[in-house]
């Protein structure tokens, strides 16, 4: 029981969480950006089936042609793609525009 227990451990101590970011447009990687919406997105079988499928940056940031989308696997949703064996996998979209100087 211990053994299984420290395995257990040492899996979930092994996940992490990871950040991807795409700039879309002319948006340098250092640019100041400002924080627009966020968004939660359900797969299924770790992620190759969406529950839904939608424009949603295309409403969140409007018509403009520079932003940038992070997509997040926190904790939380590392620990519920653990536990339902890879069958949910959510993960969390943020959305930013850059700041424009005039």
């Amino acid at each position: 029981m211990k053994l299984f227990i420290c395995g257990l451990f040492c899996m979930l101590m092994m996940t992490s969480c990871y950040t991807s970011q795409v700039l879309v447009g002319n948006v340098k990687k250092n640019q100041p950006l400002v924080y627009v919406a966020q968004t939660k997105n359900h797969f299924f079988i770790y992620g190759l089936i969406p529950l839904e499928s939608q424009d949603v940056a295309g409403k969140l940031v409007g018509t403009r042609r520079n932003y940038v989308i992070e997509t997040t696997h926190s904790f939380a949703d590392v620990l519920l793609e653990i536990v339902t064996g890879g069958i949910y996998t959510p993960t969390t979209t943020k959305y930013y525009l850059p700041v424009v100087n005039q």
